[in-house]
């Protein structure tokens, strides 16, 4: 499939705006063509004229090959860890973001111990546009004695232009309340 905004001559691929200049040069050379003096004046004033719009063009062709090649969006990556060890089993989690479900998963044993050995799981990966957003990530686990534990917690951040945020979420225990312990770290 060709690229938009191109047009294939032969083999080779050239790009739109090279087009009217090679057009105005062929009415030019075109057999039988004549013009008189005065229009030949004309027609070098309207020549002048496309350059210049041409040059114009180019750089707004330039100006939005840019923005689709960097867009002026923010991206967010959201991710869990845990360092509760086996004070907490994570049955359960989902993320929210601006109040859209973006992220689910129910943990198995074989995930839970990945956590507690250092391990990370990616939860959400995407594009926001900048300004202000919200994260609500539900938790859904059991402690020692098997008492269920759901807890949810809200976390608020700006999207800036063309950047990427890091949103930690973190699995601990505090002794002292002898509960499990949520929280998060952003990293822009």
């Amino acid at each position: 499939m060709a690229a938009m905004g191109r047009c294939v001559l032969g083999a080779q691929r050239v790009g739109w705006r090279w087009m009217i200049p090679l057009l105005a040069a062929a009415l030019f050379l075109a057999p039988g063509y004549s013009r008189s003096q005065s229009s030949l004046k004309s027609v070098e004033e309207e020549i002048e004229d496309l350059r210049g719009k041409l040059v114009q063009l180019n750089s707004d062709l330039d100006s939005l090959e840019q923005d689709l090649l960097v867009p002026n969006t923010a991206a967010v990556k959201v991710f869990l860890t845990s360092n509760a060890g086996k004070k907490f089993q994570l049955q359960a989690l989902k993320v929210l973001l601006n109040d859209k479900m973006v992220g689910t998963h129910v943990y198995r044993p074989e995930e839970n111990l990945a956590l507690q050995n250092g391990g990370a799981q990616a939860l959400f990966e995407g594009a926001i546009p900048p300004g202000d957003h919200t994260i609500i990530a539900q938790f859904t686990g059991v402690d020692l004695i098997q008492n269920k534990i759901n807890q949810a917690i809200k976390i608020k951040f700006k999207g800036k232009e063309k950047s990427l945020t890091f949103i930690e979420l973190r699995v601990g225990f505090s002794a002292e309340k002898k509960l499990p312990d949520f929280s998060y770290q952003i990293y822009e």
